[in-house]
């Protein structure tokens, strides 16, 4: 089978993190209307995705409804009726589906798609490749498990892969974890067509060694000085906040 799309657009399009929200004021991150967002302004969108109690897939960043809908659950514990019951942030926002967003999404523009899995891989990827099957449209999908994009490699080649990663100064992960982390030392594993590396954390000689194979991507610009960092050491960037772009893209 070939590859579901290229890389053109990977080097070339500002992604929007979680699509184009405005700190969950009033279009919330990873909402249908923060995807409408970003299609207006015809940039590529990033979300996460994670999975139900009754194995659907939603489009949310969170392995909890806390931070977003006020309700100190679990998503893993949750139906998909029942989150559907929840708004997100205060707003009118219910939380999409992968299936929901692919139908707005329609191929209009790229997505960028993070796989959000702690648990055994498997059964969550193989769900998310059946819904993204019939989809007419660029995408690649990422992941900071090295198994989840492993998986991909193993039974779904064709499917672009990107390896999450940073330096974890500020992550609760024991050391072996940390160094493996921002050394790289799982795209062994994981097979990656490009690698999503924290901006604050570079520039980063591993990395560098990296980007003279595959793309390099840096996430999360939401400043200028990060966006004028990006353009040095990465190929394309995944920001927030549309003003860091304004007159900075050419």
């Amino acid at each position: 089978m070939s590859r579901v799309n290229n890389t053109h657009w990977l080097v070339n399009t500002p992604i929007a993190h979680r699509g184009l929200h405005d700190g969950n004021k009033n279009i919330p991150e990873n909402s249908i209307l923060a995807f409408k967002n970003a299609i207006h302004y015809n940039f590529a969108i990033e979300l996460d995705v994670v999975f139900t109690k009754d194995a659907e897939v939603i489009v949310f960043h969170d392995y909890d409804a806390k931070r977003l809908c006020g309700l100190h659950t679990k998503i893993s514990e949750l139906t998909l009726p029942e989150l559907k019951a929840l708004r997100l942030c205060n707003t009118k926002e219910k939380i999409p589906t992968l299936s929901e967003t692919l139908e707005l999404v329609d191929g209009k523009v790229p997505l960028l798609i993070e796989i959000k899995n702690k648990g055994k891989v498997g059964h969550f990827e193989n769900t998310i490749y059946e819904i993204l099957k019939p989809y007419i449209g660029e995408y690649a999908i990422q992941s900071f498990n090295p198994r989840s994009l492993r998986w991909f490699f193993k039974q779904q080649p064709h499917v672009y892969r990107g390896h999450l990663a940073s330096r974890c100064h500020r992550v609760k992960l024991p050391y072996y974890k940390r160094y493996i982390s921002k050394n790289l030392l799982s795209i062994g594993l994981s097979k990656p067509d490009f690698v999503g590396y924290k901006i604050e954390d570079l520039p980063y000689s591993v990395v560098t060694k990296s980007r003279a194979k595959i793309p390099i991507l840096g996430w999360t610009i939401n400043t200028k000085s990060k966006l004028d960092h990006a353009k040095l050491y990465c190929d394309n960037f995944i920001f927030e906040n549309i003003a860091v772009l304004k007159g900075k893209l050419g």
